[in-house]
């Protein structure tokens, strides 16, 4: 959830809110999926550029659904993702088999994988409501 933040900070859009769904697991249970969906405020072309950068993220995110409402105001949209993110389970029992790291096809897929963009976690510090809520 910290990536999208990261992403859309990146992007020049307004993440106005991030609602995690709940996770499922896969029917074969090899992976599991993250279910989110994400409110956004900015104009077109920040949206394009953010929908650029979750593509070539390091981590695989799926935009499901996706829905633009205009603003009043010149050029501002309001956008709704739906996101969804997949992760290995670590108790699952992995595919195996052999890979020859030789071959083209694994070259040209690691090439690709190194070009991608880590969104690393940011903690922010913001301090939420008042020091004293009865003043």
């Amino acid at each position: 959830m910290n990536q999208i933040q990261a992403i859309a900070t990146s992007s020049g859009v307004s993440l106005k809110s991030l609602q995690f769904n709940g996770i499922t697991k896969s029917e074969d249970g090899i992976y599991k999926k993250i279910n989110m969906q994400a409110v956004l405020d900015g104009n077109f072309s920040n949206f394009l550029s953010m929908l650029g950068n979750i593509e070539t993220t390091s981590r695989l995110i799926e935009v499901s659904t996706l829905s633009f409402d205009s603003q009043k105001s010149a050029g501002s949209l309001t956008a709704s993702l739906g996101l969804v993110s997949y992760f290995v389970d670590s108790d699952s029992k992995a595919l195996s088999g052999n890979m020859d790291f030789g071959s083209p096809a694994i070259t040209s897929t690691l090439d690709y994988i190194k070009k991608l963009i880590p969104y690393e976690p940011q903690q922010l510090n913001v301090t939420v409501g008042k020091s004293n809520p009865f003043e």
